[in-house]
C-alpha cells in the first residue's frame, strides 16, 4: 500500500500532463499557425528531423502528420511533467493538482469537440449539456459533496467517456478515437484517488478512508 501511494502523485502528474498536452496539440495542429508550438515544440522537432536524416543518410525525412502529432504530444507532455516536477511539494503544486486535473480529464476534449462543430443541431447541445453536468459532477466530487458509491460513480464516469468514444468514432472512423476516453478515464480515477489521499490527509487518515464518500478507487 505504501507503494501505491508514493506512486500516486507521479502517475497523477503524468496523466495530467498528458492530458493537457493532447488538447494543446490538437487545437494548435488544426489551427493555421500556433505561437505556442512555433516557440516551443517546432524547433525542437526541427532538430530531431535533422538528426533522423544524418542519421539515415537523407537530404530530407518526412514521418507523416499523424507520427509528427503524436511526437509533440508526447513532446509537451514531457515538458509539462519536467515543470510539475520542479515545483517540489509546494502548496500552489498541491492546490493545481487538485483542482484543475479533474476537469481537463472530464471537460477539456469534449469541450474542444464541440467548439469545432458548433451548436447548431440538437445533438451538439444535448452533448454541451452532457459536458455541463460531467463537469458539475466533477466540482461536486472536489468538494466532498459527492455521496453516490463507488461502483456507481466508476460506471458514471465510464459511460461519459464511452459516450465521447462514440462520437469521436462517428467523426474519425479511426483507432486514434480510444485514446481520449482511455486516457480521460484512468486520469479521472487517479485523481479522484489523489483528491481522496490528499483529503484523508488532512483528517489525519493518509488512507482517505471514509465510508460512502463516492471515490472512483
Amino acid at each position: 500500500m505504501n507503494r501505491v501511494r508514493s506512486w500516486l502523485p507521479i502517475c497523477h502528474e503524468v496523466l495530467f500532463a498528458l492530458n493537457l498536452a493532447l488538447v494543446i496539440v490538437d487545437e494548435s495542429l488544426i489551427q493555421a499557425r500556433s505561437k505556442f508550438l512555433d516557440y516551443l515544440a517546432y524547433p525542437i522537432w526541427r532538430g530531431l528531423y535533422a538528426i533522423l536524416a544524418r542519421a539515415y543518410g537523407k537530404p530530407h525525412i518526412e514521418l507523416g502528420r499523424r507520427f509528427e502529432s503524436v511526437a509533440l504530444w508526447i513532446l509537451l507532455a514531457g515538458i509539462f511533467v519536467l515543470l510539475l516536477r520542479l515545483l517540489g511539494r509546494t502548496s500552489a503544486k498541491n492546490m493545481l493538482l487538485r483542482a484543475v486535473p479533474g476537469f481537463v480529464a472530464v471537460g477539456a476534449v469534449p469541450a474542444f469537440s464541440l467548439q469545432l462543430e458548433g451548436l447548431a443541431n440538437a445533438t451538439s447541445r444535448w452533448l454541451l449539456l452532457e459536458v455541463v453536468v460531467a463537469c458539475l459532477s466533477t466540482a461536486l466530487y472536489l468538494s466532498g459533496r459527492w455521496r453516490l458509491e463507488s461502483a456507481l460513480s466508476a460506471l458514471i464516469a465510464s459511460m461519459h467517456f464511452g459516450l465521447w468514444c462514440w462520437v469521436a468514432w462517428v467523426a474519425s472512423r479511426s483507432w486514434s478515437c480510444a485514446v481520449y476516453p482511455v486516457l480521460g478515464f484512468s486520469s479521472t480515477v487517479v485523481w479522484a484517488s489523489y483528491v481522496k489521499r490528499v483529503a484523508g490527509s488532512r483528517r489525519g487518515n493518509p488512507e482517505g478512508k471514509s465510508g460512502r464518500d463516492g471515490t472512483l478507487y
